[in-house]
């Protein structure tokens, strides 16, 4: 949506749904069933969407998700969404080949709900941590409650940044290096 697309879409917008589009300028509207409502006010217009999509919604604002459609179709590590597409120097490369390697084999929906799964693991890995620690079943079960309803962990499961990933392996290579300290197995190491 240009700006004069929303400046002309605003104008027949109640002023909270107004307010919701000025704090998220990168809503997009696609598919409109009907013309404008042409009343002052007037959120006809805003009620008839068929697809009202917010790009950024799974994307997230670090260009993995950007890098990795990149990489699928062959534009290499860039994070330019445009040619001419200028490697990316700054990202580590294992988040953004996990994304694609999801999106190929699995889809956006499929990686979504992957996504998902992993972030549902972290409270198990916590809880894990905590009963390593401690025997109170008191403070590994608050620990696990904890995670699994702490809001931003639950954000960040929706969204493709990195810190659900980095919090997966960074409660496994602690959970393995604990149990290194009890069997001193090497292969707990790797």
């Amino acid at each position: 949506m240009t700006a004069l697309h929303l400046v002309r879409h605003l104008q027949n917008v109640p002023p909270q749904e107004a307010r919701l589009l000025i704090q998220f300028p990168d809503f997009r509207v696609a598919d409109v069933d009907h013309p404008p409502d042409p009343r002052p006010g007037g959120a006809g217009d805003f009620r008839r969407l068929k697809t009202f999509v917010r790009r950024g919604a799974t994307e997230g604002s670090d260009y993995f998700y950007v890098i990795a459609e990149n990489i699928l179709q062959g534009n290499g590590y860039s994070s330019t969404e445009a040619p001419p597409y200028t490697l990316n120097s700054v990202r580590p490369p294992i988040m953004p080949y996990f994304l694609a390697g999801g999106f190929a084999l699995l889809g956006v929906g499929g990686t979504v709900a992957l996504y998902l799964l992993l972030g549902s693991l972290i409270p198990l890995l916590g809880m894990r941590l905590a009963r390593t620690l401690t025997p109170s079943r008191f403070v590994y079960i608050g620990v696990g409650l904890f995670l699994a309803l702490e809001p931003y962990g639950i954000l960040f499961s929706t969204i493709f940044y990195s810190e659900t990933v980095f919090t997966l392996l960074f409660l496994s290579c602690v959970l393995f290096l604990f149990r290194y300290f009890d069997t001193y197995r090497w292969y707990d190491l790797l």
